[in-house]
């Protein structure tokens, strides 16, 4: 057993017990709702199951077991659909427990593998991958294409991140040999990894949905008006990490109802409504002559948890970088 093969089995024991943790958190903060959080969550599962066929391929001393490989082949399956999911309900579709079908080819796998119809195993993993391929691709689709409001900014980098989860999977399926194996698992591992670090750094990935129930005209008002009135007066925006559920406790409205009113009447995610008063903000303190705050100090006083996500609201908004709108004010200023 060579030192590589024992650092990869640590490196991916490791990466696969807290993506369990983070799972399990996930599955629980979302109380079994057919929320993002959940079905987040069931894709880590998903993952972790995945990556265990590959840790018991590397771990010394331990003879492959056959579980290791019933494992593997259900985390495929349970990936695919949960993508898809967690895209339909983070778009505001109607999703139901009767989507969780979707879910029924990972428990008959393994009810398979317990009644030992291995002989199977490896045609249900090669057709998981083709699933998860053809779910990826719907969910994409769907997404960005079918959605009616703007995208979330996390989407970009989350996709390509399960875009290239399914690519070296793929190759591990399909190029033999042990070095292209442990780079594809090693790689798959720091994928795990990030896309948990994603989910922590940024909440709107994790922002409950209202699961299809629509809101009159007097109710969005009247949701937007108190909304509006506490981020004035209470600068709610100012605070990392603000969540929906945070938003609730202080403006009374349950959650579903605060991000319903948001998109209904703005046609905005929760997290650009946010952005929207921290870029208000942040524009006045530009302008402030007298002050001449950096633009660092700003963007973390007004609420943005870093300057990449400060640029990318502002500049959305405004056309202009933070700078570059300072300079234009200071340019028009001087010639008043």
């Amino acid at each position: 057993m060579s030192i590589w093969q024992i650092l990869i089995s640590i490196f991916c024991g490791v990466g696969l017990f807290q993506g369990l943790v983070l799972a399990i958190y996930l599955i629980g903060r979302s109380k079994f709702s057919l929320s993002p959080s959940l079905f987040l969550g069931v894709m880590l599962i998903g993952i972790a199951f995945r990556l265990a066929k590959s840790y018991f391929v590397f771990l010394p001393m331990v003879e492959y077991p056959e579980w290791g490989v019933l494992a593997g082949v259900a985390g495929l399956w349970l990936i695919g659909p949960s993508y898809f999911l967690y895209q339909k309900c983070l778009h505001k579709s109607v999703v139901t427990r009767i989507h969780f079908l979707h879910y029924l080819p990972a428990f008959i796998i393994i009810g398979l593998g317990i009644f030992n119809w291995g002989d199977y195993i490896i045609s249900f993993y090669y057709s998981g991958l083709l699933q998860m391929a053809l779910y990826f691709g719907i969910g994409y689709y769907f997404a960005k294409y079918r959605n009616t409001g703007p995208l979330p900014n996390h989407f970009p980098v989350f996709s390509i991140s399960v875009f290239i989860l399914l690519v070296c999977f793929v190759v591990q399926a399909y190029i033999e040999g042990i070095t292209v194996y442990a780079t594809g698992s090693v790689l798959a591992v720091v994928l795990l990894y990030f896309i948990s670090y994603k989910i922590l750094q940024n909440s709107s990935l994790l922002n409950d949905v209202s699961n299809g129930k629509t809101l009159n005209k007097d109710e969005v008002n009247e949701v937007i008006s108190t909304l509006n009135t506490v981020f004035e007066k209470e600068k709610l925006h100012r605070s990392k990490g603000l969540t929906v559920a945070d938003v609730s406790r202080v403006s009374g409205h349950a959650s579903y109802r605060v991000s319903q009113a948001i998109n209904q009447k703005l046609g905005l995610r929760f997290n650009d409504y946010v952005n929207k008063f921290r870029i208000k903000e942040a524009t006045t303190r530009l302008k402030d002559t007298t002050a001449n705050d950096k633009v660092e100090v700003i963007a973390d006083e007004v609420g943005f948890s870093s300057m990449s996500s400060m640029y990318q609201a502002f500049k959305k908004e405004t056309g202009l970088t933070p700078h570059a709108y300072r300079r234009r004010y200071l340019t028009v200023t001087a010639a008043d």
